[in-house]
Order: C-alpha cells, then structure tokens, then sequence
C-alpha cells in the first residue's frame, strides 16, 4: 500500500489544478513551505516525480497528468463523503477562540467581532468560545494548539514558527498620559519632557531584547525614561497611567469608557495589523469555515 495521506492528496491536486505555490497554499490556508514539504511527501508516497519546475514555472509530468485527471474525482468523492458522515455526527461542534485581555476594549477589534457573529448566524450548531488571555497564555495557547484560532494584534506572536494568519486590519498605537497630568495640557506633547517619567509597557514573552527595545524606541522619540517598569498586562498598564505613574504605549481603548486619558500620535508612525493565527497543522474544520468568511470578507488580507 502506497504511504500517503489525504492531505497530501489535496496537496497534489490543488498544486496541480493552479501551477502555482502561492495560489495552492492560499487555497489550502496553509504557508508555501508547509505545502511544499506535503506534496514532496505526496512523490515519495507514490515514488513518482509529477512535476518539472523550470524558468517558465511549474508543469505536470506525464505521470502527475494521469494522476490528476483520475484521483481528482475520487478525492472529491471520498471528500463528500466524509462531510456527510460527519453531518450526521452527534457529537457538539466547537470553535474555541483565544484573544487579548484588550480585545473587548479597542475598536480595533470590532471587524473581527462582526465576522464571529457572521459566523454565528451561519453556523448555529456551532459552540463558540472566545478566552481572553494576557499575552503569555495567549503564545502558549497558540504554539500548543490549545485554540484553534487566536484573535491578536501581530506583534506579540510574531517570533512564532509553524502559524498562519490572516491580517484583518490595521492599527494605530499612541503614546497614553493621564490626562490630568500637567504634560496633557497641550494638544502637543512634549517629548523631551518624558525623561522626568516612568515608563510602563507589557513586555513579549521569550523575548530577552525587551528592555533593549523599548528604551531604544523612547531614546528614537527624543527622550529617555526616568525608569522602565514591566507590567503583567494592559489593565495594569492602564491602572499606572490613570493614577499619574508614567506613561505607556497603547492602543487606543474607546470602549472601556476611561475619559482620564489623554493619547497623543508616536513621531514615527508605526504599522501594526489585527490578525487571525492559527497552527497550519491543526486546523479544524470550524477553523476553516471561519477563515473562509474572512476569505469572502471585503478586507485586505495575506498568509504568512
């Protein structure tokens, strides 16, 4: 028996239909490399060479033709099959969600919200969960495929290897002072006069160059911090600025109702987006029907 899977089955076939990695792997809402990786398990599988790559891209073999135009409608075959096995499965379909403890507070987060309630109203016998993590347990619910999709803002995951993600939106950081403190009382803040204060920001995990980088990013805004002090997350973060601590870099958070706080633009403008990640070896059906929806979606995305 030939040692292949049914991945790597729809790996070949998709590769096969477009002649091209990045259309195949945007289709199968995996990276290029993953799905470079399946379909060469796919040849060894079958011990056939299907495709020739030269300058002019990417061709199928006498051999991989054959395959192509008598697997493609077993597989759709053995595909629906499944489906309909799996329809009549009594057993709860769930979509676990893990995001940021900031993501009930930001407007940044509010198109993704609509495509959770889309898909709501689309798949009702779906069970949704959404848990909101600090950022510690929201890395580690994603390198452990403890969620199967993570809602986040992309800096803090990043440095992570073997995800996906779909970019939602962009958004803008400020740098956050209470408004009651005396620098507030213009509408241009006064960046050298931030060396008198302490600065406040909720470090990355695993990332030893922290300290480094955020006091290089004060020193860029043309001061350097009285002192830097890492909180455990943004509430505590928010807590300090509000009482007159410090400062912080943040997002804006409309929707908590603080009008104690004051933001003022960065001098560098800094481009962040609003991601959805997920682990491209352990996505769950419901996962997919979800990106599919952002697939539909009228927004500018791309796959890591």
């Amino acid at each position: 028996m030939y040692n292949i899977t049914f991945q790597q089955m729809e790996a070949f076939l998709t590769v096969a239909k477009y002649l091209n990695f990045s259309k195949a792997a945007n289709a199968m809402f995996i990276s290029q490399s993953a799905l470079s990786k399946t379909l060469q398990r796919f040849e060894e599988g079958v011990e056939l060479q299907l495709f020739t790559r030269s300058n002019q891209g990417l061709a199928l073999t006498d051999e991989g033709k054959y395959l192509y135009a008598n697997l493609e409608a077993l597989y759709h075959s053995m595909d629906k099959t499944i489906k309909t096995a799996r329809s009549i499965s009594v057993q709860p379909k769930t979509l676990r969600i893990v995001a940021p403890a900031s993501f009930d507070a930001a407007a940044d987060f509010d198109e993704l919200k609509e495509l959770v309630a889309k898909y709501e109203n689309q798949f009702p016998k779906v069970t949704l969960t959404v848990t909101l993590f600090d950022f510690r347990e929201l890395r580690q619910a994603l390198e452990l495929g403890d969620a199967d999709l993570v809602f986040t803002q992309d800096f803090p995951v990043a440095d992570i290897q073997g995800i996906s993600f779909r970019r939602i939106s962009t958004f803008e950081r400020f740098i956050a002072i209470s408004a009651h403190h005396p620098l507030a009382s213009s509408d241009t803040l006064d960046y050298a006069a931030l060396s008198d204060e302490i600065f406040y920001a909720v470090p990355i995990p695993k990332d030893l160059t922290n300290l480094n980088n955020t006091l290089k990013k004060c020193q860029t805004m043309g001061f350097t911090p009285k002192g830097l002090e890492f909180v455990p997350n943004f509430m505590t973060l928010l807590y300090n600025i509000r009482q007159c601590k410090g400062v912080g870099i943040i997002g804006r958070y409309e929707h908590l109702g603080f009008g104690d706080i004051k933001y003022y633009p960065l001098p560098e403008p800094e481009k962040h987006n609003v991601i959805v990640a997920w682990r491209g070896d352990r996505l769950s059906s419901e996962a997919h029907d979800f990106i599919h929806l952002i697939s539909e979606a009228d927004l500018d995305n791309s796959e890591k």
